[in-house]
């Protein structure tokens, strides 16, 4: 989605390193929030845009946008062509006893990927104060990657034991269609406002795997394998949020909000047998399902006293993640509640210096992937998997800053530390014949700390530059 949205329809990015309660708490460092353009001018709009670059990177992008009093109707169109690389190398030493077992990997590749993103909507301006709005986006790629991978196994150093080439295509396609509706009271006298919103995506994709393998030495038996998955998702997000903005210059804020993820993924694969026909295998067969559920709640108050602008909240979130590897019979449930705190206090020691303090506590959750028990053996001597007990990390965030704004000049410092728990990390099992599983876990704990400087001058209007730096 990110690729098809063309800069040129970009107004701003802004980072967030410590979110209020009313930002879902998801993410270890903050939220990046892309704020698009709105076109307000009356009657009819339209631009194009076409971008190239080193690296086979084609864009191009066309929209419309019609405007009077009473609605704003916009639609808009891009495309994306990226043809890159996928080169991995690997050089994996196995320690058993007197033994050791090396395993190097050399794999050239490219990687193809083609995207089409469409979208219309119209806000539609009721009486007194009401806007009334909608949008449907649609999505649409391919994706293909060709590799040619040269391992080279080895014991105790003696020279080449193993050695094969395994060569590979995998081709994927994907669709989806977001459906957006909402409404939207703003009180008199610029009081505050209700936003009630509901969303639905649907989603589908495929993906392929057709994987050769010879031995150059010894003169094992060439292997032929086809790998299919089809992937179908439903997420849905109803969400409320009411703003009131009170005397003495304070204001509070609060909302609801539901999601729900549902997603089914379907794997089969087959070999080439000694007949030359492919017959069905285990290598990658299974049927999963996944479901997340997130009910969550927050209240917000803000306001100034003099110097200081403060800011406080809590978000309240109960959530269930249910893997279920339908194809095994296996079935988990991950269930926890969470409060997630967050506050801001910046004081004015004179017009265009501020001082800030900010503290929030954030979520990291595991994927489906993650979760997924099965065990990929779509590379025999690399499997993965994932691990359905795997828990969510919690993070800690405080920072430091002072910001000075001058007509020509603009300074940001800030200082930072995060604390982890029950980091996410990759695992990786060896076992006696050489092989190897990875897969995640929960381990230990982690603390970050750092420094950031991002400084602007503007000599004139036309012309900005910027240095920015981090260090942690």
């Amino acid at each position: 989605v990110l690729e098809g949205i063309p800069a040129s329809s970009i107004e701003r990015i802004e980072i967030v390193t410590n979110p209020s309660a009313k930002y879902d708490p998801d993410g270890t460092s903050g939220i990046i929030n892309i704020v698009l353009k709105k076109n307000v001018k009356r009657g009819i709009n339209g631009n194009i845009a076409a971008t190239a670059g080193t690296g086979n990177l084609y864009t191009g992008s066309l929209g419309l946008n019609l405007r009077n009093t009473r609605f704003n109707l916009y639609g808009n169109y891009a495309y994306s062509y990226r043809d890159g690389y996928r080169n991995n190398f690997s050089d994996l030493y196995q320690y058993r006893g007197d033994t050791t077992i090396r395993l190097n990997q050399s794999r050239y590749g490219s990687d193809l990927n083609i995207t089409h993103t469409a979208k219309i909507g119209m806000d539609v301006y009721l009486k007194d104060r009401n806007t009334l709005y909608w949008s449907i986006a649609g999505n649409a790629g391919e994706r293909t990657r060709l590799g040619d991978q040269v391992n080279i196994r080895s014991t105790n150093f003696a020279g080449n034991t193993e050695q094969w080439n395994r060569q590979s295509e995998e081709p994927n396609t994907s669709k989806n269609v977001d459906f957006a509706l909402g409404y939207k009271w703003d009180l008199k006298d610029d009081k505050g406002s209700l936003d009630v919103n509901a969303y639905q995506s649907l989603s589908q994709g495929t993906d392929e795997g057709f994987y050769t393998q010879r031995y150059d030495y010894p003169s094992f038996p060439a292997t032929d394998q086809r790998l299919h998955s089809r992937e179908a998702n439903d997420f849905t997000t109803l969400s409320l949020d009411f703003i009131r903005l009170l005397k003495n210059k304070m204001r509070t804020e609060s909302g609801l909000k539901m999601i729900q993820r549902n997603m089914t993924l379907r794997s089969s694969s087959e070999s080439l047998d000694t007949t030359g026909a492919f017959v069905p295998d285990t290598i990658s067969k299974y049927d999963y399902k996944y479901l997340e559920s997130i009910y969550s709640a927050y209240g917000i108050i803000g306001g100034q006293y003099k110097k200081i602008r403060y800011q406080a909240g809590l978000r309240a979130e109960y959530s269930i993640q249910n893997p279920n590897l339908m194809s095994s019979n296996q079935s988990f449930r991950n269930e926890y509640f969470n409060l997630f705190p967050s506050a801001t206090v910046r004081y004015e020691v004179k017009k265009g210096m501020e001082f800030s303090l900010g503290y929030s506590r954030r979520i990291n959750r595991p994927n489906s992937g993650n979760l997924n028990p099965f065990t990929s053996y779509a590379d025999p001597y690399n499997l993965r998997s994932g691990n359905p007990a795997l828990r969510p990390e919690y993070i800690h965030s405080i920072d430091l800053g002072v910001d000075y704004n001058s007509k020509k000049f603009t300074v940001a410092f800030a200082l930072y530390q995060r604390y982890t728990s029950h980091v996410i990390q990759r695992v990786k099992v060896f076992y006696p014949n050489g092989t190897s599983n990875g897969t995640f876990a929960n381990i230990d704990n982690s603390v970050s700390s750092g420094g950031e400087i991002v400084m602007q001058v503007r000599p004139y209007q036309i012309w900005k530059n910027m240095l920015s730096f981090n260090g942690n």
